[in-house]
């Protein structure tokens, strides 16, 4: 099989490449993007308004550092979801319960409102801090007990949802640019090698119609991921998307091997093409459909790919520790099927445990090491006559290091969330409180 795909260098040449782009294009972060405010309803006014910092029935709420920087009219469930937490990082808990009911009402079928359900019900059995009594409504902000008041009381800490996204790992569901450039870069890529196996597929003669095809797959992958983020795409889509085209591409190259499609083959164009594109449309649907249905953070889509990478290369080196000398259609299998069950793994793991996407790559450099150094180290010690590759040692390695690495990053989100400094000016009575926050 190895000989008849020899004939097909650009297959391979496209894999490797744009597994490279996809993982490079994945790991660079972006600032956000602040989308454009829709118009609610005046109803909904009252708490949007107050997280915004802006007058609510004549009172004027305290300027804060998040829900301030965001516009007074919202309705979409990701700007409703967001000031939410925004509140909840003010320990202002009542307002973030308003809007997490806002979104439920406004929103019902949508996927993030399951989640405002389960924060809201998990902030519900907590006690929350007396009301403050009402300011008199002259339009400038009166604090209902100044700092170090014995009867101004704590509000309770957010829920682990809630910590989640102050330490980052679910901050990603917001529209960005940079999201949207990955999505139109990734996709410009992909839509060049579906020109190139769609002239495969139809037996393209001659460097013109090549040309031509992949001309015309580029411009078309480019034009369709513009014209559908024009409403913006958050993060955690983007590398969803991107990530479920490479691991289509590479289903469709295993399923090959597994199938022995090629043997007896006429037209290796057809089928060598037809795998690929086929893989690779069906994993960008499928991730399509999940990231709606389950509102995956950046590192929740990371850690299941790399759940699928990982499971990939143990087996592989698993199995070319055994040199048994196996069929093409024996590693074909057993790659799909370790690959395929190191995904769901992965999804589940990040269900349970989520992470930031810099930590799980901190994560992957470690199964990288570890791999290296095991291999390395049974490379060194076995006998000089042999010196070959202890593919034993390799496989040692690597889910030595992975687990090492998953240990000592354990505090690594935490870290990432305490590295920036806060100055906040809160007016007081008679005059105004200056202060600075942050950890050190």
């Amino acid at each position: 099989m190895a000989r008849r795909l020899s004939t097909m260098p650009f297959v391979g040449c496209y894999f490797v490449v744009a597994w490279m782009l996809g993982a490079a294009a994945g790991a660079g972060g972006a600032a956000a993007q602040q989308p454009t405010a829709e118009p609610v309803e005046p109803a909904a006014q009252g708490a949007a308004g107050e997280a915004a910092g802006v007058a609510v029935d004549g009172v004027r709420s305290p300027p804060s550092a998040e829900p301030a920087a965001q516009s007074a009219a919202v309705s979409s469930p990701e700007d409703l979801y967001h000031l939410a937490f925004a509140a909840l990082a003010q320990e202002r808990t009542e307002l973030a319960l308003a809007l997490l009911q806002q979104l439920r009402t406004e929103h019902p079928d949508h996927p993030l409102a399951r989640r405002a359900a389960e924060l809201a019900a998990h902030l519900a059995t907590r006690p929350l801090a007396p009301p403050a009594s009402a300011p008199a409504a002259t339009g400038a902000y009166v604090p209902s007990a100044q700092p170090g008041d014995p009867t101004r009381e704590r509000a309770p800490e957010p829920a682990p949802i809630a910590e989640a996204e102050a330490d980052g790992v679910g901050a990603e569901q917001r529209p960005t640019g940079a999201a949207r450039a990955e999505l139109m870069f990734f996709q410009t890529v992909h839509g060049i090698a579906l020109g190139a196996e769609t002239c495969a597929i139809l037996g393209c003669d001659g460097p013109r119609s090549w040309t031509a095809a992949l001309m015309l797959g580029g411009g078309l992958g480019l034009s369709a991921s513009y014209l559908a983020s024009r409403e913006g795409i958050t993060p955690s889509m983007a590398r969803a998307l991107t990530d479920g085209v490479i691991w289509g591409a590479a289903n469709g190259l295993m399923l090959m091997s597994a199938t022995d499609a090629l043997s007896g083959s006429t037209d290796e164009g057809l089928v060598i093409g037809g795998h690929f594109m086929g893989g690779q449309l069906l994993g960008l649907a499928a991730s399509a459909y999940l990231h709606y249905e389950l509102q995956p953070t950046t590192g929740q889509v990371s850690l299941t790919s790399s759940g699928g990478l990982w499971a990939l290369a143990l087996s592989a080196q698993f199995m070319a520790m055994l040199d048994q000398n196996f069929t093409d259609e024996t590693w074909g299998w057993t790659l799909l099927l370790a690959s395929d069950a190191g995904l769901l793994a992965g999804g589940i793991l990040a269900s349970y445990q989520p992470m930031s996407a810099s930590r799980v790559l901190l994560i992957d450099a470690g199964g990288v090491l570890g791999g290296l150094t095991g291999m390395g180290l049974s490379l060194l010690l076995q006998d000089r006559a042999r010196e070959t590759p202890t593919f034993g040692g390799g496989v040692l390695g690597t889910a030595s290091g992975l687990v090492l690495g998953y240990v000592l990053t354990a505090g690594w989100d935490r870290s990432e969330r305490g590295t920036g400094v806060r100055l906040s000016l809160q007016p007081t009575q008679g005059g105004a409180a200056v202060g600075l926050g942050g950890a050190f």
